[in-house]
């Protein structure tokens, strides 16, 4: 237990790993901990959500990082517990957002992302945009970002009923 936060960055870490094996073992590793440990389900997601969103990060690390998202366990039952230990103790402390609107704020903001790099990527003109591997790999991401949307809605609690604008 002592130094769990930093053996649990560096589990995180080896999702983003250019070696298939140890990428798809470090996943796996983080499922088998949540499967024994369901409550460190948003702490365990926040700290892929930061893997996600570093600078440079390998087209093949975000989409690692996008399909562990995708395969959290999700539930409803999480989310009005919450709601109802906040409205016990009336403060006006700003909560964070569920799990669903978090993953699902990530999920967009990558897919801007995405898109903007694209953009980018054809105004410089650059070769590398067009090659197979480029496109295959965008194409993967994207789908498992709208994958990841499509699974996270339905368990949206009504206090993040603002996520339907997305």
């Amino acid at each position: 237990p002592e130094g769990e936060e930093t053996l649990l960055t560096m589990i995180v870490n080896k999702i983003g790993d250019p070696g298939r094996k140890i990428a798809s073992a470090a996943g796996h590793q983080l499922r088998l901990i949540l499967d024994e440990h369901p409550v460190m389900v948003n702490v365990v997601a926040r700290e892929v959500q930061q893997l996600a969103h570093r600078p440079h990060l390998s087209p093949r690390a975000l989409y690692n990082c996008v399909v562990f998202l995708n395969q959290l366990q999700l539930s409803r039952d999480d989310d009005e517990a919450s709601d109802a230990e906040t409205t016990e103790n009336d403060k006006k402390i700003q909560n964070p957002p569920s799990l669903p609107a978090s993953l699902i704020n990530t999920y967009f903001h990558l897919f801007e992302m995405a898109v903007k790099k694209e953009k980018n990527q054809q105004k410089k003109g650059s070769k590398q945009s067009n090659s197979k591997d480029s496109a295959a790999t965008k194409s993967r991401l994207l789908s498992a970002l709208l994958t990841g949307v499509n699974r996270a809605h339905p368990y949206l609690p009504k206090k993040d009923a603002a996520m339907e604008q997305h």
